[in-house]
């Protein structure tokens, strides 16, 4: 047999770390006094415009540079651009979720987290046809249309079980059509989403047109995490970073 070649075409990098822990508590501290009011209703558009020390600490030291190092990494420029970057605390109670969806007008997108959480983050492959090679997934509908129960369908993660429940008892449109393209969370087996367990102090920055959306929260413990967006402003004079 001659030789064959391979040749990845599009792919995608995505960027993930960790912030110091303790880091990561104070600002558990500060965003859910700092950003939210009595309600559990974001006051703030824009975390970085606080005088909050930690706050602007993530932001100096951690953000921007995580940023600069990403856009280098897969853009291959330095220094020849300026930032537009605003954050938003994100605060998900029991039942709650993050429909699907992707940050239009922006650059740069990503998150932080301030605790654990098994409500996961699911990132779906930006070429519009992939799906069509994605042979993981439960087809939950006709299971149900079948008469299949719930209990008998096996899950190692509740994120689909729960997708599934909602499923059954008519709340379909709570998390949109998506329900059947879903794979359980613990193991990244479908080519579709990959999944991302919240851990506090841990981030990641990816590109602003991804889809993403967030699973249930299903622990009576609020999933707590700093989301942010950033703009790639072609350069007129010395680096500003805005806010």
């Amino acid at each position: 047999m001659k030789k064959l070649n391979y040749t990845k075409l599009w792919p995608t990098t995505i960027m993930t770390g960790y912030i110091d822990k303790e880091l990561a508590k104070q600002l558990f501290l500060d965003v859910t006094t700092e950003g939210y009011n009595k309600e559990d209703k974001c006051d703030v558009l824009n975390l970085f415009t606080l005088e909050c020390e930690s706050i602007q600490k993530f932001r100096k030291n951690h953000l921007v540079p995580y940023i600069k190092e990403y856009i280098k990494e897969i853009l291959n420029i330095e220094n020849h651009y300026d930032l537009k970057v605003y954050a938003w605390p994100q605060y998900l109670q029991k039942g709650m979720n993050v429909g699907i969806h992707n940050h239009p007008g922006n650059h740069i997108s990503g998150t932080l987290w301030l605790n654990d959480s098994d409500a996961h983050l699911l990132m779906i492959d930006p070429r519009g046809n992939a799906n069509m090679m994605d042979f993981g997934y439960v087809d939950l509908e006709n299971l149900i249309k079948k008469g299949i129960a719930l209990e008998k369908v096996k899950f190692k993660a509740t994120g689909m079980a729960y997708y599934a429940q909602d499923w059954l008892y008519g709340n379909k449109d709570l998390y949109g059509d998506y329900v059947d393209y879903h794979v359980p969370s613990d193991k990244n087996t479908s080519k579709v989403t990959y999944s991302i367990k919240p851990e506090i102090g841990k981030f990641v920055i990816f590109p602003s047109y991804i889809w993403h959306e967030v699973e249930p929260n299903i622990s009576n413990m609020p999933r707590v995490s700093i989301s942010w967006d950033a703009k790639i402003i072609p350069k007129t004079g010395n680096e500003k970073i805005y806010v």
